[in-house]
């Protein structure tokens, strides 16, 4: 796994990308305690003993298996397979069974980028690429939640409206695009979270400085 990749160039360690396919997977698949840990010494350590701890153990359930809708048991099979717009079908099915499902896959971070890069295309404007689809699938499934009302969702939403990363236009496009897709009442209460983290930030800011 460790490959000389040029006469002036160090070795090449591949180990790297097989971690973070790993990491990958575990963004759509709930998998218990994995570490978050290197190849290094200690890092080694704790993968031996994970690997230990739940040796001949089928770790992942299918999350599809959790629904009684086929077409909902069908779209989260999609997701499993790495299809991150199937996330926002589950949303737009609506229904108790469609948010059971969506509350199985790995809780969202924050700052995830949205799927369904053809929706408002007013709000995307020009985009080179396209993004990691393991972050389109936690994107999509903030949308999805926050349509839902989901209150965690909601909270990371509203941070994002305050974070002026570099995109297109200088604004907060991709919190705009998942409020744009959950509607309604949801995107007021983002925007009021959204006040009061700005005048928190304002009143405690990090560097302790009013």
């Amino acid at each position: 796994m460790r490959i000389q990749s040029g006469p002036a160039d160090g070795p090449y360690d591949a180990r790297s990308g097989i971690l973070a396919a790993i990491r990958g997977i575990a963004r759509r698949h709930v998998v218990p305690d994995l570490p978050d840990a290197d190849y290094s010494p200690s890092g080694i350590a704790d993968w031996k003993a994970w690997l230990g701890k739940y040796k001949g153990q089928h770790l992942n359930k299918p999350i599809f298996e959790g629904g009684s809708d086929p077409y909902l048991q069908c779209l989260a099979r999609r997701v499993e397979w790495g299809h991150p717009d199937a996330i926002l079908d589950i949303a737009t099915f609506g229904g108790a069974s469609a948010e059971a499902i969506l509350k199985q896959f790995p809780a969202p971070r924050s700052g995830e980028v949205m799927g369904a890069r053809e929706l408002f295309p007013e709000v995307l404007r020009n985009e080179d690429g396209r993004p990691d689809p393991e972050s389109e699938i936690q994107g999509n499934l903030q949308a999805a939640l926050l349509r839902f009302g989901d209150q965690k969702t909601a909270g990371q939403i509203a941070t994002e409206l305050n974070s002026f990363a570099i995109y297109p236009g200088y604004f907060p496009l991709e919190a705009i695009r998942k409020l744009r897709f959950a509607g309604g009442k949801t995107v007021v209460h983002c925007y009021l979270l959204s006040l009061t983290v700005r005048r928190a930030s304002k009143i405690c800011p990090a560097d302790g400085k009013v």
